[in-house]
């Protein structure tokens, strides 16, 4: 698992330093039906771990607290694309 920390928007908060852990896994990909490699594949899945808005840290349940779960739930998901 590492750790990846990145500026976020939420609502009407803009460039917000936010941290997730991040689990990157590759594996074969599904071959041709001919029979020959297409290479690897890779799935990156984030959580995000803190938000610091200037000196305060919210932690996970506190930013969901704040920003309510789909918001923390696209951040995670906009992660994980960038990092595809």
């Amino acid at each position: 698992m590492n750790t990846h920390i990145t500026k976020i928007d939420l609502g009407v908060l803009e460039d917000l330093e936010a941290e997730f852990d991040i689990d990157i896994e590759t594996y074969p990909a599904e071959p041709y039906s001919t029979g020959a490699s297409r290479g690897m594949e890779k799935e990156v899945t984030a959580h995000l771990r803190k938000i610091k808005i200037n000196d305060l840290e919210l932690d996970v349940h506190d930013s969901i607290k704040a920003f309510g779960h789909d918001a923390i739930v696209q951040a995670e998901l906009r992660v994980q694309e960038d990092l595809q």
